[in-house]
């Protein structure tokens, strides 16, 4: 980047800002310091979010188990006879899975945010204001 368009996304990021802080009665400083800020909010819940899918996996495997298991009277096990389980636990691993894919991309997205929050909180402001940064 050159040095010209560095002073310019800067103008462009006080231009945006300044209206924003002067109704909220702050400065542009504060709100680029927020901006930042949630820029950790986001990683938090990202991680947040990957613990729960952890739990929910490991209840799903739980299950899976507990439906293979072979009952103590006879050689086999509760999903053998029960069409029910059985739907239960495909659909349950299908939407664990979409969700899981999900919850590791959003992850890896936010772990280059914790590294430079700034720059990340650069390009949060840069997509609301200038359309052709999406």
């Amino acid at each position: 980047m050159n040095p010209e368009t560095i002073k310019q996304t800067l103008r462009v990021i006080s231009e945006a800002l300044t209206p924003l802080a002067d109704k909220l009665g702050t400065s542009a400083e504060y709100m680029f310091g927020l901006a930042v800020k949630q820029v950790y909010v986001n990683a938090f819940t990202a991680v947040l979010f990957l613990v729960f899918l952890g739990v929910a996996l490991y209840g799903f495997f739980r299950f899976i188990k507990w439906g293979n298991a072979k009952e103590a009277d006879s050689n086999y096990s509760r999903f053998d006879d029960n069409e029910t389980f059985v739907m239960v636990a495909v659909v349950s691993g299908i939407i664990l899975a979409i969700l899981l894919t999900i919850g590791v991309v959003y992850f890896f997205d936010c772990v280059p945010s914790v590294i430079n929050p700034e720059y990340k909180a650069i390009q949060n402001i840069l997509r609301m204001v200038t359309p052709e940064c999406k």
